[in-house]
């Protein structure tokens, strides 16, 4: 009876416990953490971490831009699976870094749409840039890598990527940002 109840109630404190201290790790997640990790290739680890840290920072602060920054790592890390890939499925890895792009992007867009009053820093727009660029290569990746019926035309996402890359490298030139693609 009573033992049982003590020993359940120290359970879910526990439990509580190791949540509330992975939420505290989540929030604090870097999102630029993914480079390394999928350098080091722990694949599954970065998208583990970077998805949960996306839904925790979501239902915390909604479309935030550090969600919009999350959904861009989770994007990048996907394009670089693409690339790595053995298995035939890069135009699957592709498409799924060009749906988190592509939903980063628009974020961003939404977040500036809101206060036109104040200017984006450099730093912000680079990070724009950055999305456009990684959105529109993922798109015209999974265009050239698709084979048999295509979810998205493979011209118009061909189409649509040269636009996006030369869109985000505008800007960067703009800037005067001399990263290459």
């Amino acid at each position: 009876g009573a033992k049982s109840d003590d020993t359940k109630r120290k359970l879910e404190e526990l439990a509580r416990a190791q949540t509330e201290a992975r939420n505290t790790e989540l929030m604090k997640l870097d999102w630029r953490c993914w480079k390394q990790l999928a350098d080091e290739g722990y694949f599954q680890k970065a998208e583990d971490d970077l998805t949960a840290a996306a839904r925790l920072e979501h239902e915390v602060h909604g479309e935030s831009d550090r969600y919009a920054s999350l959904l861009h790592a989770l994007a990048a890390l996907y394009d670089k699976r693409s690339y790595d890939d053995v298995t035939g499925q890069s135009n699957v890895l592709s498409l799924t870094s060009a749906q988190y792009a592509e939903e980063s992007l628009n974020i961003r867009m939404q977040i500036q749409a809101k206060d036109e009053s104040r200017k984006p820093s450099k730093e912000e727009e680079l990070l724009l840039a950055d999305t456009m660029v990684l959105y529109g290569n993922s798109l015209a990746n999974y265009a050239l890598e698709v084979q048999g019926t295509p979810k998205v035309p493979q011209s118009k996402a061909f189409e649509d990527g040269k636009r996006y890359v030369a869109a985000g490298l505008d800007i960067r030139t703009r800037l005067g940002d001399q990263k290459t693609i």
